[in-house]
């Protein structure tokens, strides 16, 4: 029995739902609506994905748990779930692209001989970036002598990589990071990530390995979430917002499946096996010999929860709970090496708020 002939039976037994919305199977993507039927045909920009050869792994466990979440749910919980699992089912998850600037500074920065004079030419393209990379530069996390006005400077003052992680960061939180009905929960999802990606980054370099690796991961471990958030306004012009889902019902959703879904996001934009292995199994306590990204971004995700959660600050610090942390992160990192972190990576996580705003 098909995974549709399975929910279309619990359906039927629960006397919910009538009709199964089909997607489409042609290229031909309008909407159509017969005079003698009730039946419609969803309407899903795939073009995004037809090229993308990559099946997720946890697809089908996925589907399997969202037809066990209908139980027990409202009519139009139950809607939302039929036209999520649609959308999983047949990988037509609508993708949001890395804006090009993004994927321009990461192939620059792959040549180590690249002249600055290409990054200040890439930079320029884009004014609003420009003028961050300016603000950056002259904050007190690296402010010189005096103020630069000039991209070449301001460059050369902060780094390749300083520079490639904040256009990543000013890329993902103007473009993808943005969603009006759930601005709230997506900013709370903005601010963990960005701690835990400075975390991840300072860890990295405690440890010698690669920091803007460490912090890309870190940046992007949480993207599922804003997927599942986002794919709530296809559902209500599909239904046209006749069935209103509830919103703590659609925050447990994203809570629940975003590790896969943040998985599928990175293969799409072309990330590599390691990063797309480890934002999947973000959650998953490390054992010895877990990769060290995974370990660094188990840490940091744990410790920016708890940091932001309970409000701490370089005043209350001390008060956080080191040995519990460290227990479970299998890093041998010393009591003082960690206090350290946390007040720098707080201190750089409240002046880079600051100058992203």
């Amino acid at each position: 029995m098909g995974f549709w002939d399975i929910f279309k039976k619990k359906e039927k037994q629960k006397q919910k739902i009538k009709k199964t919305p089909s997607l489409p199977t042609t290229k031909n993507k309008k909407a159509k609506e017969s005079d003698n039927s009730t039946d419609k045909e969803l309407i899903i920009n795939d073009s995004l994905l037809e090229e993308l050869v990559y099946k997720w792994e946890g697809g089908d466990e996925i589907i399997d748990s969202l037809v066990k979440e209908a139980s027990n749910q409202t009519e139009a919980n139950v809607k939302f779930i039929e036209y999520l699992v649609n959308l999983i089912d047949s990988e037509k998850l609508e993708i949001p692209m890395l804006p090009d600037i993004v994927m321009k500074i990461i192939n620059l920065s792959e040549n180590p001989d690249t002249e600055i004079a290409k990054y200040v030419e890439l930079i320029k393209s884009d004014q609003a970036i420009a003028l961050k990379v300016i603000k950056l530069a002259n904050s007190t996390m690296y402010k010189g002598i005096r103020d630069v006005n000039d991209l070449n400077l301001a460059i050369s003052r902060i780094g390749i990589n300083e520079l490639k992680n904040l256009v990543l960061m000013l890329s993902l939180q103007s473009k993808i990071f943005k969603n009006k009905e759930f601005k709230e929960l997506i900013e709370e999802i903005w601010k963990t990530s960005l701690l835990t990606s400075i975390l991840s980054s300072k860890l990295a370099s405690y440890y010698s390995l690669n920091a803007s690796n460490a912090y890309t991961i870190a940046l992007t471990h949480d993207v599922g979430e804003i997927i599942v958030f986002n794919s709530i306004k296809g559902y209500e012009q599909f239904y046209k917002r006749k069935y209103k889902v509830d919103a703590y019902f659609i925050k447990r959703i994203a809570k629940s499946y975003h590790q896969e879904i943040s998985a599928f996001t990175l293969a799409h934009w072309n990330f590599s096996k390691e990063q797309i292995d480890i934002v999947r199994n973000h959650h998953t306590p490390p054992m010895d010999n877990s990769n060290d990204y995974h370990k660094l971004l188990f840490i940091a995700y744990q410790t920016s929860v708890i940091l932001l959660n309970f409000k701490f600050n370089k005043d209350n610090i001390y008060n956080f709970p080191y040995e519990f942390l460290i227990k479970f992160s299998k890093l041998p990192l010393s009591e003082d090496a960690f206090y350290l972190l946390l007040k720098d990576s707080l201190k750089e996580f409240n002046d880079l708020s600051l100058i992203i705003s």
